[in-house]
């Protein structure tokens, strides 16, 4: 039992770590002109990046580490070394819930050796 359960969480903390680092966090789409008064229902012009010239959506932002604009940006991870965003988010938390879980496991596993 105790085997098992620290193979599922280290595949877990592992598959979800590599989909972080492998999976692209999201670009936004390329700006275009003529599409102007159809991107925003308010009637203002949407916004445009001034270092990448991309369409810059609520929360999109540049990263200054990767040179490139992310769509529904959280954080540039220095763990995974990529930006988090809309497509790795999810998997990011979950590397960080089965990180936890991981740790959580080998103190309770290994109490009496470490007492």
């Amino acid at each position: 039992m105790l085997g098992s359960t620290g193979a599922f969480l280290l595949v877990n903390l592992v598959y979800n770590y590599l989909m972080a680092i492998c999976v692209d966090p999201g670009l936004p789409p390329a700006y275009d002109d003529g599409a102007d008064a159809a991107l925003e229902a308010d009637g203002a012009a949407p916004r445009q990046c001034h270092k990448c010239s991309r369409l810059k959506p609520p929360r999109a932002h540049h990263c200054s580490v990767c040179k490139r604009c992310v769509l529904k940006m959280d954080h540039h991870c220095p763990w995974i070394n990529n930006c988090v965003g809309f497509h790795n988010y999810r998997y990011f938390c979950l590397f960080l819930l089965y990180l936890a879980a991981c740790c959580l496991f080998v103190v309770i596993a290994f109490w009496r050796a470490f007492w």
